[in-house]
C-alpha cells in the first residue's frame, strides 16, 4: 500500500505561496510595516515591470524632444510615439512607488529622509555640471547677471526648477535643464502621500 504524501503544514504553505494582500494595512506602525513586507514580496516588488515601463517612457521623452529640437517632429514614427506619453506615465508609476516608500518607512522622518536622498544628490550633481558648462562656454553671460544667476542657482537646487531667467534665453536652446520642471511636481507627490494616507484613516 502506497504511503500518502505528507502534507505541508498550513504555515509553511502560506509562506511558499503568493502573499495575500489586503486592501490596506492597519493603523499601527507594525501593521503597516508587515503589510509593506507583503507588498515587497508580491505586487510592488519583483513581480512587476515598472523599471521597463520607466525605461520606455524615458526613451519616448528623449526621442520626441530630439525630434522637436531638430525640426523633424512631423515624422510618422515620431507622431506614433506621441500616443505613448512618457511624462504622464512617469507620474502614474510614481504613485505606486511613492506609496510603497511610505509603507516601507511609515515614520515621517524616515520617509522624508529617503525622499530627499532620492531627489537632491542627483539634482545637485546635475546642476553642478550645468553651471560648469555655462561658466566654460558663456562666462560673460554669468558675469553680467550675477544677481539673477545667484537666484537661479538657489531655484535650481531647491524647489523652483521651472524658473528660467531671461539672461539664459541666449544659451543653448533657451531653456537650461527644462525637463527639471517635473521635480516640483514629484515633490508635491511626496508631500501628498502621507496627508492622503492619514486623511483616509
Amino acid at each position: 500500500e502506497k504511503e500518502e504524501p505528507r502534507r505541508r503544514p498550513a504555515a509553511v504553505t502560506a509562506r511558499i505561496g503568493p502573499p495575500i494582500l489586503t486592501s490596506r494595512p492597519g493603523d499601527s506602525i507594525s501593521d503597516r510595516a508587515r503589510w509593506a513586507a507583503d507588498m515587497k514580496n508580491g505586487l510592488i516588488y519583483g513581480r512587476n515591470n515598472f523599471d521597463l515601463v520607466r525605461l520606455l517612457a524615458a526613451t519616448q521623452v528623449m526621442i520626441t524632444h530630439f525630434a522637436d529640437h531638430l525640426g523633424i517632429s512631423d515624422n510618422p514614427f515620431i507622431a506614433a510615439l506621441r500616443y505613448f506619453p512618457g511624462v504622464p506615465i512617469f507620474f502614474f508609476v510614481s504613485g505606486f512607488l511613492i506609496s510603497a516608500s511610505w509603507m516601507r518607512h511609515p515614520s515621517l522622518s524616515g520617509y522624508a529622509r529617503n525622499r530627499i536622498l532620492r531627489i537632491y544628490p542627483a539634482l545637485w550633481g546635475a546642476f553642478t555640471v550645468t553651471a560648469l558648462a555655462i561658466m566654460a562656454l558663456a562666462p560673460e553671460m554669468l558675469s553680467r547677471h550675477l544677481g539673477q544667476a545667484a537666484l537661479w542657482a538657489i531655484a535650481q537646487t531647491t524647489i523652483l526648477q521651472m524658473w528660467n531667467p531671461g539672461f539664459l534665453r541666449g544659451f543653448g536652446i533657451g531653456v537650461v535643464n527644462g525637463s527639471l520642471w517635473t521635480i516640483p511636481v514629484e515633490l508635491s507627490f511626496y508631500c501628498a502621500v502621507p496627508l492622503i494616507w492619514r486623511a483616509g484613516k
